[in-house]
């Protein structure tokens, strides 16, 4: 199913679980913009072409860019993009075929939020990260703010450097 993460189908909300919701707005707002260039790009590029290239190059650009604005309706559709456990201090995050995502990972430690880039790292113990596929601007601001201030709360590494290289 998913790649080296553990899933479940059930959803695992409870008394400990803070919903970070989808800002509707920006996720229709990006719906619009990508469908509009879909279209725009659809009308754009020539349909017929004797050797079939710019056919498949429209389909291929037109598909494209109308399945970023799919995503957007999803995450609508869904209503929230993530879910954190204060208890366990780990992220559930639905991924693909309703599956939900739990991090940190096997083999991760903990998770930090980095202020150089505004993005949710899972930090292995020898300090090594990845970053989460979370976009925070598809959050609302107030649920965002609640997250980060709860991660960087416990953050081991707020005492050191925070100019790593990403």
């Amino acid at each position: 199913m998913s790649r080296r993460t553990p899933h479940t189908t059930e959803n695992p909300l409870r008394d400990s679980m803070l919903p970070v919701r989808v800002n509707r707005y920006r996720m229709v707002g990006a719906a619009v913009v990508a469908f509009g260039v879909a279209l725009a790009l659809g009308m754009l590029i020539p349909a017929f072409d004797p050797t079939y290239l710019s056919g498949f190059l429209r389909g291929a650009v037109v598909g494209g860019t109308a399945g970023y604005g799919c995503v957007a309706i999803a995450r609508i559709v869904r209503g929230h993009v993530l879910l954190f456990d204060k208890e366990t201090r780990q992220i559930q995050s639905i991924g693909r075929a309703r599956d939900w995502l739990t991090y940190p990972r096997p083999g991760f430690d903990r998770i930090e939020y980095s202020d150089v880039d505004a993005r949710i790292y899972e930090v292995r113990k020898d300090g090594t990260h990845r970053r989460l596929p979370i976009r925070r601007w598809t959050a609302k601001r107030q649920d965002g703010d609640v997250l980060v201030d709860i991660l960087r709360a416990n953050d081991p590494s707020r005492g050191r450097d925070e100019s790593r290289v990403v």
